[in-house]
């Protein structure tokens, strides 16, 4: 079973991997040699003349970034809304809240298996769904208990690892797209 810890860097990593796909890369211009260089420079500027250049603002990138760059600016915006949404909900205290802990062993300890199982049955915690299964078997041999709770982690940490994969494909199809793919498209366009 994976521990909330583990699933909040898990989280975290696929943040942190996602985010550094959306950044592109453009090669460098091929070098002249220095003969030609010299032959097309520019005539010297006189006095009080002024050179205008091209400046590469973000609006200038984002208009010649084409489709792409809006799907992986989609995707970087999807993925910063689900990693905050899942740093927000996915907490060790919602999981396995503290005062249910205490009251669940408590009512065990105390020989009180039918309350126990009408307590954590309105109750949505995978703890509480866990201890369910055990005392659904309480009845049976302890090897049949263990592996009815044991599934029921396996189930309820698929869940949790469910929610994040989500990230983890935007993370893995993100740099597919701003790496390989619209080098691609654009020589497409240009023949």
């Amino acid at each position: 079973m994976i521990s909330i810890g583990v699933l909040r860097r898990m989280v975290l990593v696929a943040l942190v991997v996602s985010a550094g796909g959306v950044w592109a890369q453009e090669a460098a211009p091929p070098t002249e040699p220095a003969e030609r260089v010299e032959a097309d420079a520019p005539p010297a500027l006189g006095v009080g003349e002024v050179v205008r250049t091209h400046q590469l603002t973000l609006w200038t990138m984002i208009k010649q970034g084409g489709a792409i760059l809006w799907v992986l600016m989609g995707f970087g915006f999807v993925t910063l809304v689900m990693a905050i949404y899942f740093f927000l909900t996915i907490k060790p205290g919602r999981e396995v809240p503290v005062n249910f802990v205490k009251r669940a062993q408590s009512q065990i300890r105390a020989g009180d298996l039918r309350g126990a199982y009408q307590m954590c049955e309105g109750r949505e915690e995978l703890l509480a769904s866990v201890l369910r299964a055990g005392i659904r078997m309480s009845g049976h041999d302890r090897y049949v208990i263990q592996e009815a709770m044991e599934s029921e982690g396996e189930r309820g940490a698929t869940a949790l690892w469910q929610k994040i994969s989500y990230l983890h494909n935007i993370g893995v199809i993100a740099p597919l797209l701003g790496g390989r793919l619209s080098p691609l498209i654009r020589q497409k366009t240009l023949s």
